[in-house]
């Protein structure tokens, strides 16, 4: 999906990437889904099947922290989650979703930045 570049559209909240697991609760049933990006206003979410257009929900982030939401749009197995109003950023949640994409960002970013990682492989066996 591509955003559009008019700024009477334009989003409120930077969204940022992270790759995340939860638990999404709806309609009495809760499935294990994929957090892609968050922003104050919302969660994009990956893995996700049955939900609907204006569905409620709850996303429980693996450290017990839950999120009421409600589904603003559906594709495939992507969702995106709007939460009541927008969140603090200093907010349990935020934070954990930042640590967390920092981590990942750093774990990735590390073999990249340093060298190839057949050559890096090669280093820590000593051939």
């Amino acid at each position: 999906m591509q955003q559009s570049k008019n700024p009477s559209v334009a989003r409120k909240f930077e969204r940022a990437g992270v790759n995340a697991n939860a638990l999404l609760h709806c309609r009495g049933c809760f499935q294990t889904v994929r957090i892609v990006d968050y922003s104050q206003s919302g969660l994009q979410l990956a893995r996700t099947f049955g939900l609907f257009k204006h569905d409620l929900v709850q996303v429980a982030l693996t450290s017990g922290i839950s999120l009421p939401g409600r589904v603003a749009w559906s594709l495939g197995n992507r969702s995106g989650i709007a939460f009541p109003k927008p969140i603090d950023a200093d907010h349990p949640a935020l934070i954990e979703l930042a640590q967390r994409a920092g981590k990942a960002l750093g774990e990735l970013a590390m073999p990249i930045a340093n060298t190839h990682p057949r050559k890096l492989a090669r280093r820590r066996f000593g051939s």
